[in-house]
């Protein structure tokens, strides 16, 4: 395990195990151009790290939303309200009955979330969340890939079982 500080070697070390993950992550993104950009904001990040997590999940999570905020500041535009159109952006809009359905719904599979460990609510959150396949978790992870296919069926069976315990039903 790598001890954090301000060291050379520290530093060396965090590049060759971590950056050409990083930068792979980067291109699945689609935020290639700015991936050293994301390894930069990835390493100062490090440095005022006060997480319990592993340093190599930390580094992915910390990744994932460098590069999730790329994509979404490269997809904003500025719009006048005279350029606007008169009609609604979302025509397919749900209706008060179904967005209420749907908060319910997102409430529910936070708390069943919330049940987990964090072993299992950080795998499925890879996943699930971060559509990453149990292969790469298990590289990010340092676990054996049947490790990581055991915590996340064993996680989606407890969040099934919360979700069914409260008597919801999909229709």
């Amino acid at each position: 395990m790598m001890q954090k500080s301000d060291a050379p070697d520290f530093l060396k070390e965090l590049e060759t195990r971590y950056k050409w993950k990083v930068l792979r992550l980067a291109e699945r993104y689609g935020a290639g151009n700015d991936a050293e950009d994301v390894w930069q904001g990835v390493c100062l990040r490090i440095k005022e790290l006060r997480v319990d997590k592993a340093l190599g999940s930390f580094i992915h999570m910390t990744a994932s939303h460098l590069c999730l905020d790329i994509k979404r500041k490269a997809h904003r535009q500025d719009i006048s309200l005279e350029d606007m159109p008169a009609e609604p952006l979302h025509p397919h809009q749900k209706n008060p009955e179904e967005q209420l359905l749907a908060q319910e719904q997102l409430q529910l599979v936070e708390q069943a979330l919330k049940a987990l460990l964090p072993a299992e609510r950080e795998i499925v959150e890879l996943i699930d969340f971060h559509g990453l396949k149990p292969q790469e978790v298990s590289v990010i992870l340092n676990k054996p890939p049947n490790t990581i296919h055991v915590f996340y069926y064993r996680a989606k069976k407890k969040m099934r079982a919360f979700i069914e315990a409260t008597g919801w039903r999909k229709d």
